[in-house]
């Protein structure tokens, strides 16, 4: 199988809520755990910065957070990465290309989102991660055996995931109006999650 893998784009490209025009946006930098300690994530990352170099971009720009589908921050800073953004518990951290090239920012807009989705329970879920079927398969399960039908709105377009209600860009449940999931979760959490803010679940 594969050894590890990385995948970025364009910041006008991007499957993040960012603001990152002229950069390079890492989606993921992923390398299975029997070839870690290799150097083999840094040869990735540096693959990333030499096509950013060769595009004459202003820079690379990631965001991390404390989950295990996002790379680890220290892993940038080492590399020379800088905090830019913040938005708990997620970072957007950036190395720069061309000094005084503005700074990308995160562009979250929760609220409008969230009013838009005030009744019932809704899946946004971003197609740029293959396992975001899985996720929304699992979850609608869940839900069902709840008693809720979970309406899922495919996002389909790199603009349209950057409008998600969290910086994580390809996946959001949301219950009457409120963001309960800003990442993805397995079936077993979000039935955890239904019973505290809902009260629904009883035994399982």
């Amino acid at each position: 199988g594969d050894i590890g893998m990385i995948e970025y784009a364009p910041g006008n490209q991007a499957w993040r809520p960012v603001a990152a025009e002229g950069y390079l946006v890492i989606h993921c930098l992923m390398v299975r755990s029997q070839h870690t300690g290799k150097g083999l994530g840094t040869r990735l990352l540096n693959s990333c910065l030499d096509d950013a170099r060769k595009s004459k971009c202003r820079g690379v720009a990631v965001v991390t957070g404390g989950n295990f589908f996002m790379a680890r921050r220290d892993f940038f800073f080492k590399a020379g990465f800088v905090l830019v953004d913040s938005c708990p518990p997620y970072e957007l951290l950036v190395k720069k290309l061309k000094k005084g090239a503005p700074e990308p920012r995160f562009i979250v807009q929760r609220e409008r989102l969230l009013k838009r989705h005030r009744k019932g329970l809704t899946i946004l879920a971003a197609e740029q991660c293959p396992w975001v079927p899985k996720w929304v398969q699992d979850i609608t399960e869940r839900s069902r055996a709840l008693g809720l039908e979970p309406k899922v709105i495919r996002i389909r377009s790199a603009k349209a995931s950057r409008e998600l209600p969290t910086p994580h860009g390809t996946f959001s449940i949301i219950y009457n109006g409120k963001l309960i999931a800003d990442r993805p979760v397995s079936g077993t959490r979000f039935w955890y999650m239904m019973r505290k803010v809902a009260g629904l679940g009883g035994c399982r």
